[in-house]
């Protein structure tokens, strides 16, 4: 399961909005203001989602909570978004140059853009139709998991010498 820690905005009923800051997956490191990851974080900076769950713990407005998502339907949702649009678009250019070349065009590119453009419009309604049906379906909503700790954990890094 893949958690993060999210802020309660407001209650309603069963349900509560909550607020996420997705964190750069590089943010600690050291090359992070060289590497495309880093830079891009710091240009785009981190923006915030508002997301509406089920508020199983009873959470109040400004607690802070750990919720989760199953990684299967991440993964699953993942691939249906990136490769739909990708694969139909890749299809229907294809299809178009066919055309091109049954007509008799000496060159098809311009039906391979054309059609490559059409393919990808139409994944990308395909995706969202897909999105409008799972929208619901409790596999791929975030769960609150608990209430987020705000213990830190402190590590003393001090080598100890022999007394």
């Amino acid at each position: 399961m893949i958690e993060e820690t999210a802020l309660i905005l407001n209650c309603e009923g069963e349900y509560a909005d909550i607020e996420t800051k997705p964190q750069s997956s590089c943010g600690g490191c050291a090359s992070s203001g060289v590497c495309g990851s880093g830079v891009f974080s710091k240009i785009f900076g981190k923006r915030k989602t508002v997301v509406r769950v089920v508020n199983s713990i009873k959470a109040k407005p400004g607690d802070q909570v750990v919720i989760g998502l199953q990684e299967s339907s991440l993964s699953r949702v993942s691939v249906i978004f990136y490769i739909v649009p990708l694969v139909s678009m890749i299809l229907v250019a294809l299809l178009g140059q066919e055309i091109a070349i049954k007509l008799g065009y000496l060159s098809p590119d311009p039906f391979a853009i054309l059609g490559g453009g059409i393919g990808l419009f139409f994944g990308l309604w395909l995706v969202r139709l897909f999105a409008k049906t799972v929208q619901q379906d409790p596999r791929y909503q975030p769960v609150m998991l608990r209430f987020a700790t705000s213990e830190k954990v402190v590590f003393d890094t001090k080598p100890k010498l022999p007394a």
